[in-house]
This record gives structure tokens, C-alpha cells and sequence, in this order.
């Protein structure tokens, strides 16, 4: 603790007051200074908390419910129960009432029925057991008689069958004609194996397997690598990098036709997420392209690129002509020809980190509710019209949504004034103001989305992926990943089951020598000439 001379301090006023007194209130005013800025610290570390061990729901978060920080994370996750997750997790079908059949009847949040387990495993293969009583005992044990079949009973179990490996012995006859042979002009014809993987000894299960395990069930190459050596199959992980590749080259011209598609749409929701390249330099990212609910198409596209720079955006829409929703970045809202939507879950987020990691009696909250307010209530306008039409949507909007959004701009910018820009309300207060040029872009169609969660969720989907296998070690490691997880994300946003679908698109065009682009667009997740087979039944 700093020892004050009160003897100095008072020779000091004596022999000039007023430089003093004007030292004096400058230390006021630093000290002033510098408790705000610790102020705005603080506040800032409780955001990023949140945001790091907080949930990631932007509803109202229950205060009684504590959530970890950084100084008691290891306390935190310890006094978890994860022994007990199953028990935790245990579905409410153990003591939902039952049917008929012996199966729990579960609700859901909305209050519907929903399907028992009978009906949801009824798309399964079905194996058919008898079980019948011996024969001996087929003998009334009262009187003797012969007992007669009164009825059945039926039950339904779920089997696991475990995946296993073969191996295919191919005897390719060839033949020569022997008339040619005698007069010197030899011909020989052989079989040809139907294959899109020549000089290759893996069938195309075999790729489709490797694919839809890294991305759909977020495997990378070298725990793949192990349950394949469980299998009985020893491979390495170059092996099964050599493979992935394949697929990717065989997949390549459909990846190319999406991207031509989605650039025929109307609305492209576009986002961006770094990725961690081992050759490359620099922070390189994945861009994602999504079609819109009301597009042509169902499209989820990903593209490599080894930086964020506006050259890649202007490259990735080059010739497209429509509406972009995004979040903030400027790059988009740089391009020619193309009107930029903003994102107003981003807006949100400002406040509701705000909200959330904050004491309710903190300044910031306070004035920070009353700008999540208003876009609370724009949100309940787009919910109560979700299922209107886009022309019905656009009405509504121009009545309700638009007065409101103004409403919330001229609030913004009053309330701007009065707030110190660097604290975390000034800061969430303009993104808003500096935004509000694009965010009220939703309103001028009513296919618009108020937000860009469609492309949000999707680039998600590729994070998950990415905690699993980390980073990509080349650049052309990265532009075929890109390549292979957009045609197992739009597959799976068309109801497709991945694996056989990948494994149907390398057999069919295994089928055809030379496949011209008709083949491949016939092959497209959302073509209309793919087997129903391949569908999920259970939506």
C-alpha cells in the first residue's frame, strides 16, 4: 500500500494552491477514466465467458442456472454427472404411457403425437422368427388332449449388424478373334470391369464409406483407419487419403453444375469460416453458398479459398445477379449487380451476449433491453407469417415490420448519443446503426429471410466436422474436401441417405465410359430422376 505524506501534501496547497488544485482534479479525472475502463474490461470478459462455456441459444437463459467461467471451468465440468449421462439423457419413452403394441406414445413440445417405435423402424429391413413351443409340450398337461394354435402374438426387437469387408474376386475374359490373328492384324476385346475407379482395387462402397464417415458421421482418416484394421483390413491412412481424393476428382464435374445452379437463384445465403491449412501461410477460409426455402434447388455449397479478400467473393458470384444475405462483412456489399440482405440474428447476438452475461442490474442490460425489444418483436411478426406466401409476407412486413424497423433505427441512433461508443452497448447499439442500410433489405421481397441462420446452420454442420479432423494439409487436400462435403450436405438437406447415395452416383457412372453432363445432372442431389429408394422414410 502506497504511504501518503500528509505533511508534503499540505506544503504543497500552501505554496500553490491553484496548481494543486489542478493536479488534484486531473488524478480525479483519471482515476475516473481508468475505473470505466476497468468497467469496460470486466464487462468484456464476461461476454467472452459466455460465449466460450455459456449456452449457445440466444433464448432468455434461466438465472438460477450457473454457467462456467474461466477461473472455475475445471470445478464446473467436474461436479458434472457424466456417469450418469445415459440416465440423465434417458428419453421419457420408459414412462410414457402405451399403446397397443407395448410402445411408449411420446409428445412433443407442441402437443402432437408423435410416432410410436413401431412405426418409425417400419422402413427397415424385416427379419422373420417363429418361435414356437416343443412339441412336447404341445400335450394338455390336465387332460392329455392335443393343444391347438389359438393365435400370434407380434413383437418387434431393433438388430445390430455389425459392417464387415469382402473381398471380390473379378475374372475379366478376354477374347481375340483368330482369323485376324493368322493374317497378322491381331484383335483382342476384353471385359471391362464397370468401375469409375480404374487401377484401383477399391469398389465404390468402399469410397462412398470413407466420404460419408468424415463428414456425415465426423470420422477422420486415422480413426478410420483403425476401425477398418478392426474390420480386418489393414490400410493405412495414405491409403484411405488416396481414396478420398479419387471420389472427390469422380465427384468434381457434379460439384461444378452446383455451382452454376445456385447462381441461377434469386436469393444465395453466404458465410464464411477459417480453416487451418498445414502449406499454407496464411488463415485460409471455406465459404458456404446456400439456396434459399423458396429456390429451384436445394443447394449447399462450400468453396475453398486460401483467404477472406474481396477478390474471393467477387470471384465466387461472378455473373450473379440477385439478392445476398450475409452477415456484416463488407466484401459483399461491395459486389456490382447484386443487392446485399443483412443478418439481424447477427444484431441480435450483439445483445443478447449482453444480456446473458451480465447482472440484470449492470447498465448495459438495461439499456440494452430495450433495443433487443424491438427486435424481439420483428421476429414474432416473421413468425406469426411463416406460413403465409412470399407476396402475403411482403404486405405484412411493409405494414407492420417496416414502421417498427424505423422505429428501432431512430432508437439506435438517440440512445447512441448518450452511451460511450467503446463500452459493449455502444458497441452492439452500431452494428445496427452502421448496418441498417442492409439489414432492412429483407423488407423489399418476401422470399427474404430477416436473418441468414439457413447458411448459419449449415456452416455449423461443417465445424462440427472440422473439431473432428483439425485442418487439411494442402491446399488441394482443402479445395476436394470442399468439393466432397457439398454433395453429402445437399444430399443431405434432400433427404438422401449419403452413403447410398454416393455409392449409387460412382456405380451409375462406373456404368458409362465417357459420362456426358446429362449423366451428371441426372446424378444431382436434388434430381428428380434418383430412385426413391435412396430417400430417408423417416422424416
Amino acid at each position: 500500500m502506497m504511504k501518503i505524506d500528509e505533511r508534503e501534501i499540505r506544503e504543497k496547497a500552501k505554496k500553490n494552491p491553484d496548481a494543486f488544485i489542478k493536479e488534484y482534479i486531473n488524478l480525479l479525472l483519471d482515476s475516473e477514466s481508468d475505473k470505466a475502463e476497468i468497467k469496460l474490461l470486466q464487462e468484456q470478459i464476461k461476454i467472452l465467458n459466455e460465449r466460450l462455456y455459456g449456452k449457445k441459444s440466444e433464448k432468455k437463459i434461466d438465472e438460477n442456472i450457473k454457467q462456467p467461467t474461466l477461473f472455475n471451468i475445471d470445478s464446473f465440468y467436474d461436479n458434472q454427472d457424466h456417469f450418469n449421462e445415459a440416465e440423465a439423457n434417458q428419453n421419457d419413452e420408459e414412462s410414457a404411457p402405451l399403446n397397443d403394441d407395448g410402445e411408449a406414445i411420446i409428445k412433443t413440445k407442441n402437443n402432437k403425437k408423435r410416432k410410436n417405435l413401431v412405426n418409425r423402424i417400419n422402413n427397415l429391413h424385416t427379419e422373420t422368427v417363429v418361435f414356437d413351443i416343443k412339441n412336447e409340450e404341445k400335450m394338455c398337461p390336465n387332460c392329455g388332449s392335443e393343444l391347438k394354435e389359438m393365435t400370434t402374438k407380434v413383437t418387434y426387437t431393433i438388430k445390430y449388424i455389425p459392417a464387415k469387408i469382402e473381398r471380390v474376386k473379378n475374372i475379366v475374359k478376354i477374347y481375340y478373334c483368330p482369323k485376324c490373328n493368322n493374317e497378322g492384324n491381331s484383335y483382342i476385346k476384353q471385359a471391362r470391369i464397370p468401375s469409375c475407379f480404374t487401377k484401383s482395387m477399391v469398389d465404390s462402397s468402399i469410397v462412398a464409406n470413407i466420404i460419408s464417415d468424415k463428414f456425415v458421421r465426423c470420422l477422420p482418416l486415422y480413426r478410420q483407419e483403425k476401425l477398418y484394421n478392426n474390420y480386418g483390413l489393414d490400410v493405412s491412412r495414405a491409403n484411405l487419403s488416396n481414396w478420398f481424393i479419387k471420389g472427390a476428382n469422380v465427384l468434381e464435374p457434379m460439384y461444378s453444375l452446383m455451382l452454376k445452379d445456385i447462381k441461377n437463384e434469386d436469393i444465395i445465403h453466404m458465410d464464411e469460416t477459417t480453416l487451418t491449412v498445414i502449406e499454407s501461410p496464411k488463415k485460409a477460409y471455406m465459404w458456404g453458398l446456400a439456396s434459399s426455402k423458396y429456390g429451384k434447388n436445394n443447394i449447399k455449397l462450400y468453396i475453398y479459398k486460401p483467404d477472406r479478400k474481396y477478390d474471393n467473393a467477387k470471384e465466387i458470384l461472378d455473373g450473379y445477379h440477385g439478392y445476398v444475405q450475409s452477415d456484416g462483412y463488407e466484401a459483399y456489399q461491395r459486389l456490382d449487380d447484386v443487392t446485399n440482405v443483412g443478418c439481424f440474428a447477427h444484431a441480435r447476438r450483439k445483445y443478447t451476449d449482453i444480456v446473458k452475461s451480465l447482472p440484470p442490474e449492470s447498465l448495459s442490460v438495461s439499456t440494452i433491453s430495450k433495443g433487443l425489444d424491438y427486435i424481439n418483436k420483428l421476429y414474432k411478426i416473421e413468425k406469426d407469417i411463416d406460413d403465409l406466401s412470399p407476396a402475403e409476407k411482403y404486405k405484412i412486413r411493409q405494414e407492420k415490420s417496416k414502421p417498427l424497423l424505423e422505429e428501432y433505427y431512430e432508437w439506435c441512433n438517440k440512445t447512441y448519443e448518450s452511451i460511450t461508443p467503446k463500452s459493449v452497448a455502444g458497441k452492439a447499439i452500431a452494428y445496427s446503426i452502421n448496418n441498417y442500410e442492409y439489414l432492412k433489405n429483407y423488407l423489399l421481397d418476401g422470399r427474404l429471410s430477416i436473418d441468414n441462420n439457413i447458411c448459419e446452420r449449415m456452416m455449423k454442420s461443417f465445424v462440427l466436422s472440422r473439431k473432428n479432423f483439425l485442418f487439411c494439409f494442402s491446399e488441394n487436400g482443402a479445395d476436394k474436401s470442399s468439393i466432397a462435403y457439398s454433395i453429402v450436405e445437399t444430399a443431405r438437406a434432400n433427404n438422401l441417405r449419403t452413403e447410398d447415395y454416393l455409392n449409387y452416383v460412382f456405380t451409375k457412372l462406373g456404368e458409362v465410359e465417357n459420362p456426358t453432363e446429362e449423366d451428371y445432372k441426372n446424378l444431382l442431389p436434388y434430381s428428380k430422376s434418383l430412385p426413391d429408394c435412396l430417400k430417408n422414410n423417416n422424416e
